[in-house]
């Protein structure tokens, strides 16, 4: 967008922080609800699906992209427009049963989508191999995730590792361990209190933990209970750390990296981690 080659309008089910963002660097969002809402039926998808598309023809499209296996509807009403649509899945949950959580009817459709889009864009071969029985029409293709090096590095600049340790309380002996991301089942940040709760005290004596990424729900009620109930020793050495856009420090203080997601495709965070340098467990 910034070099001229795309304009933009992003449709959004719900509003939220990226919105203002978007809109500062000058992008359009329009947030309008979910367009699956009360649907479930074939007859009532079909009829959502329509709607929807109505919308779209408006924008005056010439190319619909779906992020995430949840837009399969955005492929869908292109199909039916006659617009090209690059569909870029980033789960990695077997797609026989991804999909449950909708009726039978719509799930149905939603595979469909797999041979409508243009192009199906995974972000890792080994999720583009586990959906491999729904590549149809050879449509199937791999961008890895990529990252932006030098906006990474603006956003620690002026920070050292040895000030970032200090804000973080760190001695000079401790190892910091950092498991950063939103705290969820699906990231499995539960199996990280539970480690800690197996280590070798002369290993735990001297580990620092970073869990952050927190925001309410019973995941985390369960995962604060958890690191509660660690030895009084180990629990001071823990510390979880609310949703924020300020984890350049903690990037730059930890000695180690740890990622418990379950399912992911190739994660944004490994390749942070990857960017600082930090070992990755």
């Amino acid at each position: 967008r910034d070099r001229g080659v795309i304009e933009q309008v992003v449709f959004a089910p719900a509003d939220g922080p990226l919105r203002r963002a978007y809109e500062d660097a000058g992008m359009p969002v329009q947030v309008l609800g979910h367009p699956l809402a009360g649907v479930g039926t074939a007859a009532d998808y079909d009829a959502a699906i329509d709607r929807f598309a109505t919308w779209v023809e408006a924008q005056r499209v010439a190319v619909v992209y779906g992020n995430t296996l949840q837009t399969f509807y955005a492929i869908d009403a292109a199909h039916r427009l006659g617009v090209p649509a690059i569909w870029n899945p980033r789960e990695s949950e077997p797609w026989q049963d991804y999909f449950r959580q909708f009726p039978d009817a719509v799930a149905a459709r939603a595979l469909g989508c797999y041979e409508k889009g243009y192009r199906v864009v995974f972000v890792a071969h080994a999720t583009a191999r586990a959906c491999a029985a729904l590549d149809t029409r050879h449509n199937f293709t791999v961008v890895h995730n990529g990252l932006d090096r030098a906006r990474l590095a603006a956003g620690t600049a002026g920070a050292d590792r040895a000030g970032a340790r200090t804000e973080l309380g760190l001695a000079r002996d401790d190892l910091a361990l950092l498991l950063l991301g939103t705290v969820c089942e699906r990231k499995g940040q539960h199996d990280f209190a539970r480690a800690l709760a197996r280590l070798d005290h002369l290993v735990a004596a001297r580990v620092r933990a970073f869990i952050v990424g927190d925001r309410p729900s019973a995941y985390s009620l369960a995962l604060h209970a958890l690191v509660d109930a660690l030895p009084a020793e180990r629990r001071r050495r823990v510390e979880i750390v609310a949703e924020t856009e300020d984890v350049g420090r903690h990037f730059l203080a930890a000695d180690a990296f740890v990622c418990t997601s379950r399912v992911e495709s190739y994660p944004r965070v490994i390749l942070e981690a990857m960017a600082f340098g930090l070992p990755i467990v």
